[in-house]
């Protein structure tokens, strides 16, 4: 959301605000987007804001709400952490239930305690935290909430809603970054491509515990929800090895929406990381093609053959990167969208978006990584001059 659009809804919000007689810009004095139906969380969100305006402001910042979905609340705060004796600000997201999303954040909270790995967004510590203290200068109770069949007073103690502490990402979602691209008529290049696969693949190995450890294998986690918008972008870092190329993805929101859809779990890991490298596959077509209309890509499955590949074809759900036509049964036939695209890049996201289970999990992951590494060892400097420059119109936070 630009500059433009921000003032748009502000100027929506506070005549509506007048309109119902609500209070207003009080609670958005923030440089996070805003949205209107924020306006009707306005007591919620005073609520927590009430222990960092009272709290010491040499350590603290209020920034604001984020998000408000699968029955929760995201509000930005920024604290000061001493590091070798310097002060540095670094930000946080304070994420709460509300209404009816209490069992969906209880699952959340548990998952947090079981994944780890780092493309996923994890809790962290906010030192000194204000919600655990009472506040300074208690006022009236003016609100009540229940919570677990107890009443709890606002302003009466510490704050008492159960709440997570979480990473803060920078620059938004995948669904953020594709709308920006899109705006600007900017199509994302090979090798940007490819570094956010990898980040994909990586947090889908980190949801079923590959590579980490006894302790952690057979975890078998599928993400309810893999889309575009749960996962978050970080800033890129030009002198690594891992972030060179692409910014640092990490997968968000791990709770499911409802109760009432199967448990994400798979029967076995092989399972598992085959339906979350299905929803990479289809995030990666999302990518390439500059779209965020996801489910619109489930209802309908086309044919594909590279003709790199000795393999009979398979039917997917990447239709947007397969030729036109089911009598196009291969990329020599038919009219081949996007022909800038890798050929090996393409192949890999038909076969992990393939309609045949099996065709996904026979992919491997010692596969997908052995590709990825290739592909991004052939960039050249001129590469990647281009691929920063992308990003530092894409960004909002500049490169370290």
């Amino acid at each position: 959301m630009d500059c433009s659009d921000n003032m748009d809804v502000m100027s929506f919000y506070e005549s509506s605000c007048h309109q119902l007689q609500l209070p207003s810009s009080q609670f958005f004095e923030t440089s996070s987007p805003v949205y209107p139906g924020f306006m009707f969380l306005s007591d919620e969100i005073n609520e927590i804001r009430r222990y960092f305006d009272q709290a010491d402001q040499k350590r603290y910042k209020w920034v604001g709400p984020l998000e408000s979905r699968n029955g929760s609340l995201c509000v930005h705060v920024r604290a000061v952490e001493f590091v070798g004796g310097i002060e540095v600000w670094k930000d946080f997201v304070i994420k709460t239930p509300l209404g009816n999303g209490k069992e969906c954040f209880e699952e959340e909270t548990q998952r947090l305690q079981e994944l780890r790995g780092s493309h996923l967004v994890q809790e962290v510590d906010l030192p000194f935290n204000p919600l655990d203290q009472p506040l300074p200068n208690p006022q009236s109770p003016d609100k009540f909430y229940e919570w677990n069949g107890q009443i709890y007073a606002s302003g009466s103690g510490s704050y008492a809603i159960p709440y997570l502490v979480l990473e803060y990402l920078e620059n938004g979602t995948l669904g953020d970054l594709i709308r920006k691209a899109r705006k600007r008529r900017l199509r994302l290049p090979n090798l940007l491509l490819w570094g956010l696969f990898r980040c994909l693949i990586n947090a889908s190995a980190e949801m079923v515990g590959v590579n980490q450890g006894p302790e952690r294998q057979g975890r078998n986690f599928i993400h309810p929800r893999f889309t575009l918008d749960n996962v978050l972008v970080g800033k890129y870092y030009p002198k690594t090895v891992d972030h060179r190329i692409s910014p640092i993805l990490k997968v968000t929101n791990f709770g499911r929406p409802s109760l009432d859809e199967p448990l994400p779990f798979g029967i076995n890991g092989t399972m598992a990381l085959g339906e979350n490298l299905k929803a990479v596959g289809m995030i990666m077509q999302c990518l390439i093609a500059l779209t965020d209309n996801e489910d619109d890509h489930y209802k309908e499955t086309r044919w594909f053959r590279s003709r790199s590949t000795a393999n009979e074809g398979f039917e997917t759900f990447a239709t947007l990167l397969s030729p036109v036509g089911r009598e196009a049964s291969d990329v020599t036939k038919g009219e081949l969208p996007f022909p800038w695209l890798d050929p090996v890049l393409r192949y890999i996201v038909c076969r992990l978006a393939a309609a045949d289970p099996a065709q996904r999990q026979s992919v491997g992951l010692p596969t997908l990584l052995h590709y990825t590494a290739w592909a991004l060892s052939r960039a050249t400097n001129r590469d990647l001059d281009s691929v920063h420059k992308l990003l530092s119109r894409l960004l909002q936070t500049p490169a370290e």
